[in-house]
């Protein structure tokens, strides 16, 4: 139900966007949107849109930092928080993250079709395979 109000919502921004393609806002409201259903890389494309058309909006930096992150870009992610906090020393919600990133100390994408490979072939006694998947 989440997901469809979600498409919905895409539906009606695209339509905003196409009409008014100047509008940051919108743009800034579809990217949060692609984020909510997953589909990182027009996300992306959508906030680098607003902020080339607004680059006032300390909002804007946030997401693309939520998306650089989950893309697995943990050092992209922390300089649009620092970029973030250029705009708002007092932005909460970026200092927090940006704490949470600085926590991080390994990341790599995942290959979920490389997993589901592996599991596909597993063998439910090989203990020793889990352990390192």
């Amino acid at each position: 139900m989440k997901q469809r109000r979600y498409r919905e919502g895409i539906e009606v921004l695209e339509t905003v966007i196409r009409e008014m393609p100047r509008n940051a806002i919108a743009h800034y409201n579809l990217g949060r949107a692609y984020i909510n259903v997953g589909n990182l890389d027009d996300a992306q494309r959508m906030l680098e849109t607003a902020l080339h058309i607004n680059p006032h909006i300390k909002e804007i930096y946030f997401n693309l930092s939520r998306v650089f992150q989950e893309k697995g870009d943990v050092e992209q992610a922390k300089r649009y928080c620092h970029d973030a906090l250029k705009l708002d020393e007092n932005y909460t919600k970026a200092k927090e993250y940006l704490n949470f990133l600085t926590q991080i100390r390994y990341t790599a994408a995942i290959d979920l079709e490389l997993i589901q490979k592996a599991l596909q072939n597993f063998d439910h006694n090989n203990t020793e395979f889990m352990i390192k998947l």
